[in-house]
């Protein structure tokens, strides 16, 4: 005799799994118009992990007039503007700016470093040109000492030879 099979549980257990898929589709083509992703009927599949079809037979007014809205938006990577028309469109755009970002850092890092050593060198040579000219003004100092010094003597030479030999 064979068993008899209950259809109630095979339609309940599709259902389920209908309303899962459509809340997955529903999470997708929100998470996308948010980000202002391209919406259409091959993305939404991709990233709900639905077919096709599915979408076709549930969501196809929605995703049409969404699609319809993204079609025209355009986006530039690596200097060059393209439409956005998949996810993957979408995701090589995104690594391709993550990449110029990337680069852009390691060369600002760069830029900071190459500050960094010009600062310093800087501060020695603001430090050696005050040295230098401390020096200059105790040179300076002492040249003029020196020259007082030897005009005081000239004077005393001048007064010896004169005969006043008391100012000595």
């Amino acid at each position: 005799m064979p068993k008899a099979t209950s259809t109630g549980g095979m339609i309940a257990a599709a259902e389920e799994r209908s309303a899962l898929a459509k809340s997955k589709v529903r999470a997708a083509i929100d998470s996308m118009a948010e980000t202002g992703e391209a919406v259409t009927f091959k993305t939404v599949a991709e990233r709900a992990g639905v077919g096709r079809k599915f979408l076709y037979d549930n969501f196809r007014e929605e995703i049409e007039r969404l699609r319809s809205e993204t079609a025209h938006m355009i986006i530039e990577v690596g200097g060059q503007e393209g439409l956005v028309r998949s996810a993957g469109r979408a995701v090589a755009a995104e690594n391709a700016l993550r990449d110029q970002v990337a680069r852009l850092e390691e060369e600002l890092a760069a830029e900071r470093r190459m500050s960094a050593i010009l600062r310093r060198h800087k501060k020695r040579a603001l430090e050696a040109a005050e040295k230098w000219f401390r020096l200059q003004q105790l040179g300076a100092a002492d040249y003029l000492a020196k020259l007082k010094e030897n005009q005081a003597l000239r004077e005393a030479l001048e007064r010896l030879k004169a005969g006043k030999r008391s100012d000595i």
